[in-house]
């Protein structure tokens, strides 16, 4: 067991399964504020949604893995996995939905929530477990689990992944619903719209490689490969 990955993992997880839960019953209060009115599963079409259940997951595996680990025990091919993904698309999604939100409030509230969504999100905690918490919770994640470095073309590639399938996510649904998932979307035009999508892939990627960053400094240190032994006469 690793005691101190243990306790993060599990406190952050049993954090976000509240949240979520809180978000669920704060939702039936504001049902008008989904994308399609009382329908809970509309509400996936934003990023910080889709990034707290991730986080919920994410931290949930971590504390069983925490908990089972042996010492000094080799990584299987699920823990290299979840290893990979911490670095590579989980702290970026965090990152992400934290640096894009708090900038965007600063710029202009109106860009991103309604007035609806405001008094929603006038609950502090709440407010912050969904836009603040989950870049310093992947801070912490790091400093106590010591991940190791992933390959910059894989993570690239997931990334890539990552944001096609939300993109195609978030167009499908103005197709059929004819909402956009956040104010600004409907702002801007064709162009404008399409350079706003290419600074947000920016942003996730940037917050890849200062998470690739920060982790070379805290990840594990690499082991010596061993010397082989000169054979006697």
């Amino acid at each position: 067991m690793r005691t101190a990955p243990f306790l993060v993992n599990l406190s952050y997880a049993a954090f976000y399964g509240f949240a979520l839960y809180f978000d669920y019953e704060r939702i039936k209060q504001f049902s008008h504020v989904l994308p399609v009115p009382s329908n809970q599963l509309s509400k996936f079409v934003w990023l910080t949604m889709i990034n707290l259940v991730i986080q919920f997951v994410y931290h949930t595996v971590g504390s069983i893995l925490a908990l089972t680990a042996k010492p000094n025990g080799a990584d299987c091919w699920f823990r290299k996995g979840f290893h990979f993904l911490a670095t590579a698309l989980v702290f970026p999604v965090a990152a992400t939905v934290v640096i894009l939100f708090w900038g965007l409030v600063l710029f202009d509230p109106s860009t991103l929530m309604t007035e609806e969504a405001k008094i929603m999100l006038s609950v502090a905690w709440y407010n912050h477990a969904l836009h603040t918490i989950p870049l310093f919770g992947m801070i912490v994640d790091f400093f106590v689990w010591k991940h190791p470095q992933p390959s910059i073309t894989s993570a690239v590639k997931v990334i890539v992944a990552f944001v096609a399938f939300y993109l195609t996510n978030v167009h499908l649904f103005h197709y059929f619903t004819d909402f956009w998932a956040y104010p600004i979307l409907g702002q801007l035009d064709t162009i404008q719209r399409a350079i706003f999508f290419a600074g947000c892939i920016g942003v996730i990627l940037i917050n890849f490689f200062i998470g690739y960053t920060l982790n070379s400094y805290i990840g594990p240190a690499k082991r010596a490969t061993p010397k082989p032994r000169k054979k006697r006469n």
